[in-house]
């Protein structure tokens, strides 16, 4: 929907979800003061990505505009004649390159602008907002992935670098501040003790600054930056990434954090956003696994299932399975310390063959296979007489 120049108006309601309004100036020059305000939608777990915002679009860009955020007309407009001069010229400064601005989804919001010249605003509601997605999407992956990627070599030389390059910056300002005059660093300690929003509004200011200072020399800014993180990754690569257990746990730690702040953030309902972080947590300490291991213990001991016999086949399987296992773990035994090898060798007859099998041959050779079917297949189970045996025995223990 689009507006038509509002003159002698205060303020806007904002009702249809795409608005542009052509805000005038006064004539005589001088700021005026014009609000607009969103009375929220209908809580709706279906607008959990939901973003009402404002753009505004300056008629030059230089054009200085401050603005006041409130929860109705009265208080914009309170706040906007409480402000001292030094102060508005603070918020000038911090909000002159700013374009958008959020407001309150499901709350009653205004947000007042006030300029000497004419400007655009453009009031849009995004739903789903795409960085809202970006954001779960994104904290979800970190907090699963975070034990692998907390003990990746490539993530500790990248963290080790990123790092590296922040710490030299901030050695710079520190190395650079002791070459301000006393009075300007006084007026820097005087706005941080002033309050939290009067350092916000510093900070922001700096960085206005700096991306100007980056965006003139960028040149310079890229050397730095390379110069700094070869350094950076001399360092790690001389002293090795984190391999203590505890050091990567805290790593790991961080990055989960890090995992669930994103996904707190990546809603407009706090509910929402809870419910999201219990069902990763969640999954995360009882993975499908563990979960199936919980419901099979919990239906076998209220619905036991009734007892089957074998099949022959099966039979023949779990046999060749045991006799299999059994005689690796024999064979480990053998190989062991524990095993009194001597002693086994002066008591067996053949020690030939216990060689070989403690070296991974067969127990049986093909001879004995041979003479076990052979008698296998002529006497059936069970008819066995003593000369048999004493045969089979005397086969199956001969070298």
């Amino acid at each position: 929907m689009y507006y038509p120049d509002v003159e002698e108006k205060l303020g806007l309601i904002l009702n249809a979800a795409v608005s542009t309004i052509k805000v005038k100036a006064n004539d005589d020059g001088s700021a005026r003061l014009f609000t607009f305000c969103h009375k929220g939608q209908q809580r709706n777990y279906l607008r959990l990505w939901i973003n009402p915002k404002l753009t505004i679009i300056k008629t030059s860009q230089d054009q200085e505009i401050s603005i006041y955020i409130g929860k109705n007309l009265t208080e914009v407009e309170k706040k906007a004649q409480d402000v001292s001069a030094w102060w508005k010229y603070m918020i000038t400064l911090t909000l002159q390159v700013k374009e958008d601005v959020p407001l309150q989804a499901f709350n009653s919001s205004c947000v007042g602008i006030s300029s000497v010249k004419p400007y655009t605003v453009q009031f849009r509601i995004g739903n789903p907002d795409v960085w809202y997605i970006a954001y779960v999407i994104a904290g979800v992956l970190l907090f699963f992935w975070a034990p692998v990627w907390s003990r990746n070599v490539m993530i500790h030389y990248g963290a080790g670098v990123s790092v590296g390059v922040l710490a030299s910056v901030v050695l710079l300002i520190f190395i650079l501040q002791r070459f301000l005059p006393q009075k300007l660093k006084a007026v820097g300690y005087i706005s941080m003790l002033i309050g939290g929003s009067a350092s916000l509004f510093m900070l922001q200011w700096m960085s206005t600054r700096i991306q100007d200072i980056v965006r003139d020399n960028w040149q310079y800014v890229l050397g730095y930056v390379i110069v700094t993180g070869l350094v950076s990754f001399a360092l790690v690569y001389r002293y090795g990434p984190m391999k203590e257990d505890r050091s990567l746990n805290l790593l790991q730690w961080l990055l989960q954090i890090i995992g669930l702040a994103l996904i707190y953030n990546g809603t407009q309902i706090a509910e929402a956003s809870a419910a999201i972080i219990i069902l990763v947590v969640s999954a995360y300490m009882f993975p499908a696994t563990r979960f199936n291991k919980l419901k099979q213990r919990f239906r076998y001991k209220f619905f036991p299932p009734k007892p089957r016999f074998l099949t022959e086949e099966e039979y023949e399987e779990e046999r060749d399975r045991a006799t299999e296992k059994a005689l690796e773990e024999l064979r480990q035994y053998c190989k062991s310390p524990e095993c009194q090898t001597w002693k086994v060798i002066s008591r067996i007859k053949s020690p030939s063959k216990f060689a070989s099998f403690v070296e991974g041959e067969d127990h049986l050779s093909d001879d004995d296979y041979h003479y076990h079917s052979e008698y296998s297949h002529i006497l059936p189970h069970g008819d066995y007489d003593d000369d048999n045996m004493s045969e089979i025995d005397f086969r199956l223990t001969s070298p």
